[in-house]
């Protein structure tokens, strides 16, 4: 049983993947493959500016930017009670979890945008840990609930020591920051989350729109 507040940032939630899920289910069908190409150009925009702007909060609050430190600021797609994840590996420079349970997937897959919602997988994790890492990591999405043929999530990300500089290893791992411990989600996270995928999505659709559309 969830409590009032949880009640309230479920609809919110929900908003945020109907309203991803309307708009980008609009643009593939009437733009084809031009139109799938500018939704997934809007979600590796979206992507990249949650795993920068999400680094550039860490730093200032004296956090290693590690993918552990990531997780606990923000939980890999969103803190939402519905997730039903499993941890397999939690670790500063490795995370591997399993989702079996996702109200996005059950949003997209009722309101007839499972295509959209496929592409959101496809290319959102890949992009925030791109930012996130600048460049250093890896993001392993095998399988997931969007995909018909599959019946969870599976997220591999790496950040490997081994692949930084000196100044980037102390920026992940230094002991002169903190491992994130008490980190909290911050208030209002889904309403900045919302406004931020709007405007890539409006973005792409005006770039879209400069060319003729054409059946393809």
């Amino acid at each position: 049983m969830n409590n009032l507040y949880e009640v309230k940032e479920q609809c919110r939630f929900d908003c945020f993947v109907k309203m991803y899920g309307y708009i980008a289910q609009a643009m593939m069908e009437i733009g084809g493959n031009r139109g799938e190409r500018a939704v997934r150009d809007a979600v590796i925009r979206y992507g990249e500016e949650f795993g920068e702007q999400l680094r550039e909060e860490l730093l200032e609050q004296g956090v290693q930017t590690n993918l552990r430190s990531m997780l606990r600021a923000e939980c890999c797609c969103g803190s939402d009670p519905r997730f039903f994840r499993t941890v397999i590996r939690d670790e500063k420079e490795s995370q591997m979890f399993e989702v079996y349970s996702c109200p996005m997937e059950t949003v997209w897959r009722k309101k007839g945008c499972q295509a959209a919602g496929a592409i959101y997988c496809e290319e959102w994790i890949h992009a925030a840990i791109r930012a996130f890492t600048q460049g250093k990591g890896q993001a392993n999405l095998s399988n997931y609930l969007t995909c018909k043929r599959d019946s969870f999530c599976r997220f591999s990300l790496y950040l490997r020591p081994a692949n930084l500089d000196e100044a980037q290893r102390q920026e992940c791992f230094g002991e002169d920051r903190t491992e994130g411990e008490g980190l909290m989600e911050k208030e209002g996270g889904i309403a900045s989350y919302f406004l931020s995928l709007y405007r890539c999505l409006f973005h792409s659709i005006l770039h879209l729109l400069t060319c003729p559309l054409r059946n393809t």
